[in-house]
């Protein structure tokens, strides 16, 4: 059993499980404040406290301090898809960081791809880079609280895992909108590969009628780049994670209707097994898969720090 560690906001999600490319196996969630020890914009500060509030949460539940795999929601990723011929590892590194490095100011990145599908002579890939800082900065967090990390992936990567795993939609063109607080992260998938994603601030009130219209402008937006990239495959779903009980069918109905394209929660897959409660500060309650499934998809990806 693996331990997976999601952090946005406010909050640290944690699952505890295994899973493979197409396999997940959920026993245990936890969903946990970090008050006033969150990361800013996703950047960990000495001075936040998140040293002691990690400690703390693993002594109180007794999870595992080594072969943890870390996931963070973060503008500072940035991701592009690329087809590229079959090459080494180093060769291909080579050729995604002169991609990266080209128009983007990075004092020291750190760079690596996740393939999404091999064809015959070419391989599709999305490529992320990131500070090398950045990335440092989590690792030593972490190690100062007694807990070895054995991977850092970004948010929309392990989604990807995750959403790439049900068989149902291995090669569909569908949007999925990952609703963390007040970030949104919007992913076109197209034909089953990564072809754009977009993070946007939501300010309104959840629930109130400004919150869907908000959510809807910029389900319009992943829609106008798919027309303008002319991409033949059609949007055939729209699948949202995050979205809280009481408002969730107001904002797929709402959806549904002004685009009269499906919209729904994440499919259910028969090889996906997902703990059906969570372990919140104020108790047990009932756990929505989609809620989890960036650090679901984590348990489910084989990448490990370089």
């Amino acid at each position: 059993m693996a331990i997976s560690v999601y952090m946005s906001g406010e909050k640290i999600k944690i699952a505890v499980g295994s899973g493979g490319a197409a396999s997940l196996n959920v026993s245990a969630l936890y969903d946990l404040p970090l008050d006033e020890a969150s990361p800013v914009g996703g950047v960990l500060t000495p001075e936040s406290g998140i040293t002691d509030k990690l400690s703390e949460i693993w002594k109180s539940y007794s999870f595992p301090r080594s072969g943890v795999k870390l996931t963070v929601d973060s503008a500072q990723f940035y991701l592009k898809p690329l087809r590229l011929p079959k090459l080494s590892d180093k060769k291909l590194l080579a050729m995604i960081s002169h991609e990266f490095t080209e128009n983007n100011s990075f004092e020291l990145p750190i760079i690596d791809y996740k393939v999404l599908r091999r064809n015959l002579k070419n391989i599709d890939i999305v490529a992320a880079a990131v500070e090398k800082s950045f990335i440092e900065s989590y690792i030593s967090a972490f190690s100062a609280a007694g807990i070895k990390l054995s991977s850092v992936d970004c948010a929309v990567c392990s989604a990807l895992d995750f959403f790439m795993g049900i068989k149902s939609i291995a090669k569909k063109t569908y949007i999925a909108e990952l609703t963390e607080g007040d970030t949104l992260q919007s992913v076109l998938v197209c034909d089953g590969i990564y072809r754009y994603s977009r993070r946007a601030r939501l300010f309104s009130e959840p629930g109130s009628p400004d919150y869907a219209a908000e959510i809807g402008r910029t389900v319009s937006a992943i829609l106008q780049f798919h027309a303008s990239e002319k991409i033949e495959s059609r949007v055939e779903n729209i699948y949202f994670c995050g979205l809280a009980s009481e408002y969730a069918d107001a904002v797929i109905d709402g959806v549904k209707n002004t685009y009269g394209i499906a919209a729904s929660l994440p499919p259910p897959d028969s090889n996906y097994r997902i703990a059906s409660v969570v372990t919140t500060e104020n108790g047990v309650s009932e756990a929505k898969a989609g809620d989890y499934v960036a650090i679901c998809g984590n348990l489910m990806s084989g990448r490990t720090l370089k």
